[in-house]
């Protein structure tokens, strides 16, 4: 009698693991997907260049940065929106700039040249 219990645990267990690492594959491959057309609206929203569209550039930024560390582009648009807020809105992000353009070199901003010159701008409007 408890062979029978230990086999239909052992069964029941073995299908949730092959739903939990299917739907965390579904979830991570939904994810990249959407990195290209997030990083979109995240130039969007920097070049409208308002408190409001720095704002959201901003929670765009963190989203991305957050699915994908390895973004160095992404990393320098949230620097970059960062520095901008600090520099012409006054907000307090001049510490979350810097941390993001860091994040930028880390993840290669040296292979991508527009990462490394937008995280330099953002280094440059920090130092102001």
């Amino acid at each position: 009698m408890m062979r029978g219990t230990t086999r239909g645990t052992a069964v029941w267990l073995a299908i949730i693991a092959v739903v939990a690492t299917g739907t965390s594959l579904l979830v991570g491959w939904k994810m990249r997907g959407d990195a290209g057309h997030l990083r979109a609206l995240l130039s969007a929203e920097i070049d409208r260049g308002s408190l409001v569209g720095l704002g959201r550039a901003q929670a765009i930024g963190r989203r991305v940065v957050l699915a994908d560390p390895g973004d160095a582009e992404a990393a320098a648009l949230l620097a970059y929106a960062d520095a901008l807020l600090a520099t012409e809105f006054g907000q307090g992000t001049l510490l979350e700039a810097e941390s993001a353009a860091s994040r930028a070199d880390e993840a290669g901003a040296a292979k991508a040249p527009s990462a490394a010159a937008v995280a330099g701008a953002a280094r440059a409007l920090v130092a102001l």
